[in-house]
């Protein structure tokens, strides 16, 4: 049985090559998430990005607690935004105020421009830290539970390598600082296993509580130091009562992290509601029902076949600290993986403790060999272990540089396109911006943002004068390379091309962007929009002449009204207003005629 100490290092100094080893790693896991920290700006092709940045902008300009978004908790953009204050107090930003902060243009889906990109920067340095910090905690519960400050020292390295973690850490958003304080939940429950001590239950209570008010998801954390109450306490474990410190101050710490919870309970309760309908109703192209179960297999196969061994080595020893610690991610992978819709960033919160319990199967693997082949083949041990650990550490590191340069390609493909959006585009222009495009400025033109996949056939046959449209394979392919999966979806992008021509193609390896012009819109629907636009001209110079007409003003025909009297004034009135409800009348059944055109157009062509 793996037994906890008071103190949870090894007797002894360490070593000074081994301080240095742990300061390289370190050093090398901060680089790892701060390379090219900057890429992208100032556009931005993320969805969760911009809103996590304009959240903590208005937490920064205003110095409110409650930033009004409630689908997520609000202590990350809260601690966020705060960092940006004293970033822009001490100068950042160029000089500009903390009042005066920009928020960032958002045109649609994965499509946003930041005026001040050196906040950007701030807030996923912010991440990096964050992220190096939960490289510190997963070496420390390493050491404590193995005893070995080598193998510690592998699952430090392990972890500053991990796909997972250094995606999270390259762009600003909650889940980087909820596997931190999940990380100190785990640090201070095993302190409350080994001392018994009341400040370990209220720092472990905190620290879930703080979690939970980063990621609503790692309020599960709570489960962790109460198991190990009960592994410290067995039957009488209800006896005593210190472990009702821990949901009072989890429950104390999550008041005050997100302070609308107490003043909007109904608003937040329906957000929650709103952000798990969403997990649980679906959201195409993510509802990989392996993705879970493959991810860690396909990144850090060694290290996973590892935590399997070490979880096989828990249950054969009994041993009670290990047990205890695995109900944690046991019991989050069961809950995310109920719901439909899967991504990475949700098994986040389960990688740390796939490396620690990595490490407790390296030492039961690393013994084994040291009994039946140290003696007798040390050479051959010797390269069994080097290859385990190269192979433990260069496989994540492949995959973490391949998603970077994938990461890197998109982006300088979509500023090419951007670059000749912007030149070629005529002023006038009408344009429909799918998700993962260039954000591109106005300059005359008008933008229609949204996903084609939703409303394509209706949207496109109801706005016959928008000409253009600019998709990303990143939004689409999905649909059409799985067309059983998402009929309906798939559907509406074949008649998109279908009713579309080609106008320009960015090709970047499998990614590309594309100009599409409607091929449907002729040449007397285009003489119809000139016309209307040169209607509205007309008009808005009507308009002009007379705003100016009663800016100057007719005295003499105020006088005439006035000898006229009240009474012929408020016949006049009354005429005028049966002509504008005539008006209005005529309005309303010309638009019910054409909505009834559009809808047997729609019935027609829909395919």
């Amino acid at each position: 049985m793996l037994a906890v100490s008071a103190d949870p290092r090894p007797d002894g100094a360490p070593p000074r090559p081994y301080v240095v080893a742990v300061c390289l790693i370190l050093l090398a896991a901060f680089l790892l998430r701060i390379w090219h920290l900057g890429h992208g700006l100032p556009g931005m092709s993320s969805f969760a990005e911009p809103r996590s940045i304009n959240l903590a902008l208005k937490a920064a300009r205003s110095g409110t607690l409650d930033p009004g978004y409630y689908n997520y908790p609000s202590f990350f953009f809260n601690l966020h935004g705060a960092v940006l204050a004293l970033w822009s107090t001490v100068g950042g930003g160029g000089g500009v105020a903390r009042q005066a902060l920009p928020s960032i243009d958002v045109l649609g889906g994965a499509v946003a421009w930041a005026p001040l990109p050196s906040a950007v920067v701030v807030g996923r340095l912010l991440s990096a830290v964050l992220s190096t910090a939960s490289a510190v905690l997963v070496w420390h519960l390493a050491e404590v539970l193995t005893k070995d400050r080598w193998i510690a020292l592998l699952a430090l390295a392990t972890f500053a390598v991990a796909p997972s973690s250094i995606a999270d850490s390259d762009w600003v958003n909650p889940n980087v600082l909820a596997t931190t304080l999940c990380l100190v939940t785990l640090a201070c429950s095993l302190r409350l296993y080994d001392t018994g001590q009341t400040r370990w239950y209220v720092l472990a209570g905190v620290a879930v509580g703080l979690a939970a008010g980063s990621k609503y998801n790692a309020a599960l954390v709570g489960i962790a130091p109460l198991a190990l109450h009960v592994a410290r306490a067995g039957r009488s474990w209800v006896k005593e009562p210190r472990w009702l410190r821990i949901p009072v101050a989890a429950a104390a710490s999550l008041g005050a992290a997100m302070p609308a919870l107490l003043l909007r309970p109904r608003r937040v309760l329906r957000a929650i509601r709103t952000e798990a309908e969403h997990y649980g109703g679906g959201h195409a192209g993510w509802e990989d029902a392996w993705l879970y179960l493959t991810y860690p297999w396909t990144h850090q196969p060694v290290a996973t076949a590892l935590s399997v061994l070490g979880l096989v080595v828990a249950v054969r020893r009994k041993d009670r600290v290990l047990l205890a610690l695995a109900v944690f991610p046991i019991v989050y992978f069961l809950f995310i993986h109920r719901f439909p819709v899967r991504n990475v960033r949700t098994l986040s919160l389960d990688v740390p403790l796939l490396i620690v319990f990595a490490a407790v199967g390296a030492q039961a693997a690393l013994a084994w060999v040291r009994a039946n082949l140290g003696a007798r083949k040390p050479g051959l041990a010797r390269a069994v272990v080097a290859g385990v650990v190269v192979a433990m550490l260069a496989v994540p590191l492949a995959r973490s540089l391949e998603e970077r340069g994938r990461r890197t390609e998109r982006l300088a493909l979509v500023e090419e396109a951007r670059v000749w959006l912007d030149a070629n585009l005529g002023r006038g222009d009408r344009v429909y911006v799918g998700p993962y495009t260039p954000f591109l400025q106005k300059k005359g033109r008008r933008f229609f943002p949204g996903h084609v996949h939703l409303n394509a056939a209706r949207w496109f046959q109801a706005h016959d004068r928008v000409r253009f449209a600019v998709v990303a394979s990143e939004a689409y392919q999905r649909y059409l390379d799985e067309p059983a999966a998402h009929p309906a979806r798939s559907a509406r992008y074949r008649w998109l091309f279908a009713n579309s021509q080609v106008v320009k193609r960015f090709v970047s390896g499998d990614q590309q962007i594309l100009l599409l012009e409607r091929s449907d819109l002729g040449a007397e629907p285009r003489k119809k929009a000139r016309d209307a636009k040169q209607g509205r001209k007309r008009g808005r110079g009507d308009k002009a002449k007379r705003g100016d007409k009663k800016k100057r003003g007719d005295k003499a025909g105020r006088g005439d009204k006035k000898k006229r009297g009240d009474k012929a004034g408020r016949g006049d009135k009354a005429k005028r207003g049966d002509r504008d409800r005539d008006k209005k009348k005529r309005r309303k059944k010309k638009r019910n005629r054409q909505r009834r055109q559009r809808e047997r157009a729609q019935k027609e062509a829909t395919p």
